[in-house]
């Protein structure tokens, strides 16, 4: 979902079928990079919310690091 602060609206929203879980990556080209739980893996335009997907054929699912990889 894309929120206007300014405004206090939403600007766009994707639907997905189950929770996204992968977090995201966000470029300062405003492209939103994401997977979801059905291996989708998809890029959004931050502005316009225009979607393009690629099937990944696996799920995507990540926990924030806290650095310390013995956790």
């Amino acid at each position: 979902m894309a929120w206007d602060p300014a405004h206090r609206r939403k600007v766009w929203t994707i639907k997905e079928r189950w929770p996204v879980w992968s977090g995201t990556a966000v470029t300062a080209a405003g492209i939103v990079f994401y997977g979801n739980l059905e291996g989708w893996f998809k890029a959004v335009d931050a502005d316009t919310g225009k979607l393009w997907q690629f099937p990944a054929k696996r799920s995507w699912a990540g926990r924030p690091c806290s650095g310390d990889r013995t956790a």
